[in-house]
């Protein structure tokens, strides 16, 4: 046999087993996209093992079809003005019928290394309408205690037309407060289906908001601004909010899988920022104002120079 035949002969034998290899991988690939398709959670964690993540809580059940709301800020009325010129130790100020700015006369002690429910107790009794908050966190960083408005029994997140923010001083004393109010929802649109948690945690995994070795410590179903309308309305969606090892949170649009851009030390910011805006609306009380701003921008000043 001629060395060009052999040649030919080997080629053709390398090309047949090319094809064959490919046609090995086509297989196994198709399995496996069979297998996400029909199982998508157990694909999921597999995945989430893989790069050694855990999930340490127990999963909220699959939330049903949901639609967005509408909401705005409330004005607070001549009871409400009556209601919060009655709270004990405090001198208040009510910006544009909006916005509460609240002075404790004596601070308020926090016990040594309180638990939520004795933080949420003790700020739920220098604040009107108390049960319309849950308590979120406690921002280390600006030593500020973060509660957010609930509707429809859960938290809308960093709304700053629906919050109370409470700054502690050096000593963990309450020695001032803000606080918004947002109004009743309305349904906006039809029901969309929403996004099972285990879904959740996945996007955040996509879009590397979530790696190796990471714990999930928590998971639960709040709302989140999707956008703000030139009327003031704000539009609201059904957001999951997965705790990464404690103290990393995370909002991911539970009806469109998108992570929000959400940094908690950035929005705390925007919200003394504003703070400090709305205290500039003060009328008189010159002192106060000054006071105010020169304590609300050393805030900032501590964050930002970390």
């Amino acid at each position: 046999m001629h060395w060009g035949q052999i040649k030919t002969l080997f080629i053709l034998c390398f090309l047949l087993l090319d094809i064959y290899l490919l046609y090995l991988v086509m297989v196994k690939q198709e399995e496996a996209d069979i297998d996400t398709k029909t199982n998508p959670e157990v694909s999921i964690e597999q995945q989430l093992e893989s790069e050694n993540i855990v999930i340490d809580t127990e999963l909220p059940k699959d939330p049903d079809d949901e639609a967005f709301i509408s909401i705005n800020q409330r004005r607070f009325s001549e009871d409400d003005l009556e209601q919060i010129e009655k709270l004990n130790n405090q001198q208040t100020k009510v910006v544009e019928d909006k916005f509460i700015i609240s002075i404790f006369e004596e601070p308020v002690a926090l016990p040594e290394d309180p638990g939520e429910d004795i933080i949420s107790s003790i700020v739920q009794n220098n604040v009107v309408y108390p049960t319309e908050y849950e308590f979120d966190s406690w921002n280390k960083d600006l030593n500020v205690l973060v509660f957010f408005q609930k509707k429809n029994d859960r938290p809308v997140y960093f709304n700053q037309n629906g919050m109370i923010l409470v700054f502690l001083d050096n000593e963990n004393k309450m020695i001032g407060y803000t606080q918004s109010m947002l109004g009743e929802p309305s349904v906006r649109n039809d029901k969309k289906p929403l996004i099972k948690p285990i879904r959740a945690i996945k996007v955040l995994y996509d879009n590397l908001q979530l790696g190796w070795g990471e714990t999930v410590t928590d998971i639960e179903m709040g709302y989140h601004m999707m956008l703000p309308l030139d009327n003031g309305v704000h539009v609201l969606v059904p957001t999951w909010k997965v705790t990464v090892d404690e103290n990393k949170n995370r909002y991911v649009n539970a009806v469109e899988r998108f992570v929000f851009p959400v940094n908690d030390n950035e929005m705390l910011i925007d919200a003394i920022e504003t703070t400090i805006e709305r205290v500039r609306l003060i009328e008189d009380e010159a002192e106060l104002k000054m006071d105010l701003i020169q304590w609300l921008n050393s805030k900032i000043q501590e964050i930002e120079s970390e």
